[in-house]
Formats: C-alpha cells, structure tokens, sequence
C-alpha cells in the first residue's frame, strides 16, 4: 500500500463547532479487509483518521486483521469491512435468499 495511500483524495469538511466529517477515498488501494481496520482504529482510539491512515500505510492490514479478527475473535471488526459483489444467472428463490441476509445491502435486477 505504502506510497500509494498518499495519492488517494478524501473529501472532508469542517464543522462550525469543530469536528470533522470525512469521506474516505478507498480507490484501488484500501480494499474490504483494510477498511475494517481503520474503522476498528477509528471505534477504539482518538487518533484520529490521518493518523490511522498513516498506521495502515506503515503495517497494512493483513497482519491486524490476523491479530485482531481471527487471534482475538473480534467479530464486530468483521462487521466494518463492506463489498460488492455481482450475483448472476440465479433464480428468484436464491436472489430472494441472498436478499434475506442481515448483510445484505443492495440492488436486484429490474424486471421490466
């Protein structure tokens, strides 16, 4: 990941009252695995995004995810990493059995 986490774009804007609110520019670089990370950062330290940014380009996210998610069984860092994932040439009842999922957050295919 390394330098390329520097050329990534987020959007931010400052509160009136202080505070911040980012958008993070994932592009190619931060994938599912590299996002729950900086979130669990996020829900467990003040540092703040930057320097949580700053953590990921130095150890990346392999290393964290083993540690935390898989050594200490943290389930809810799970929970932060999101994708997208096109399901295709399925029937209804599997399409409507995907949709059932509590993770489930999507799209299905119009039919008219």
């Amino acid at each position: 990941m390394g330098d390329k986490l520097s050329d990534l774009n987020h959007t931010s804007v400052k509160l009136n009252r202080g505070g911040e609110i980012i958008v993070l520019d994932t592009g190619a670089v931060i994938n599912a695995e590299a996002e729950a990370m900086l979130q669990a950062l996020h829900s467990r330290s003040t540092g703040g995004l930057r320097h949580h940014l700053e953590v990921l380009a130095k150890k990346g996210a392999d290393n964290f995810m083993n540690k935390f998610y898989v050594g200490y069984g943290d389930k809810s860092i799970g929970d932060c990493g999101t994708t997208t994932i096109f399901i295709e040439g399925v029937s209804m009842l599997a399409a409507k059995a995907i949709q059932d999922n509590p993770l489930y957050s999507g799209q299905e295919t119009s039919t008219r």
